[in-house]
């Protein structure tokens, strides 16, 4: 069996496991893109994944698509989003209380492409959580570029979030 075919095969299975859970919640799933050294770990709800299934092959598994490599020197390199990464915890329920928080402020104003979101469980990530200073979960971190531009712990609602987000938010 191919590299593809197992990781197609893992995919499926957890699809299978995962029909009891809620639409909105994520699962992690196996990259499917044709690069086989790429093994990434994609969250994505069950719609998400679906819809990527469903899409003409071969589209990868994946939040966003690896970038293609230019064909020559004259293609201008796209503009990133700056990056809201989210440190939780599987078992808090503040942290899910948080997650909703951010897709109401981020449902606001259609600011769902304001942010590229990167959700970080600090339990598998011990390594990230420390190098960007979190200290209590639910904690989240506004990245531009490779420079941190905003730390926010515990928020408490919508409206603080919005607050504090309201920089990047439209």
């Amino acid at each position: 069996m191919e590299a593809d075919g197992v990781f197609g095969h893992v995919n499926a299975s957890i699809r299978k496991l995962a029909t009891d859970g809620p639409p909105t919640q994520t699962w992690e799933f196996l990259c499917e893109c044709p690069d086989i050294a790429c093994h990434a770990l994609v969250s994505l709800t069950l719609d998400e994944f679906d819809e990527r299934r469903a899409a003409a092959q071969p589209v990868p598994v994946l939040a966003t698509p690896h970038p293609a490599p230019p064909p020559d020197r004259t293609v201008s390199k796209p503009i990133d989003k700056p990056k809201l990464v989210f440190f939780y915890s599987p078992q808090s329920g503040r942290c899910r209380r948080v997650d909703g928080f951010i897709a109401q402020v981020l449902q606001r104003r259609s600011n769902h492409s304001t942010f590229q979101l990167v959700r970080v469980a600090v339990e598998r990530h011990p390594d990230l959580a420390e190098r960007f200073g979190v200290k209590t979960v639910p904690t989240l971190c506004v990245v531009e570029g490779r420079r941190l531009r905003k730390r926010i712990a515990a928020p408490g609602g919508c409206r603080e979030l919005e607050r504090e987000l309201a920089p990047w938010l439209h």
